[in-house]
């Protein structure tokens, strides 16, 4: 009798590094939303103080008017 020596992975084995790479893929695709969300926030914080310094430096150069033609 011939001894067939296979060789390769089972169906089984394959499915359970598909499910492990599911996994890893989860867990990096909600850190990357999280990193997105705060980079988006300070976006939007820095935007603000830029405007908020602006408008102060317009206040000052209008002699404390923020709009022209108010007293």
């Amino acid at each position: 009798m011939k001894k067939h020596c296979l060789s390769g992975f089972t169906l089984i084995e394959l499915m359970i590094v598909v499910a492990v790479i599911g996994i890893l893929a989860a867990v990096a695709i909600v850190n990357f939303m999280t990193f997105v969300n705060k980079s988006r926030v300070a976006t939007a914080t820095s935007t603000c103080e830029s405007i908020r310094a602006g408008t102060a430096s317009y206040a000052s150069d209008s002699v404390g008017n923020y709009f022209p033609g108010s007293s």
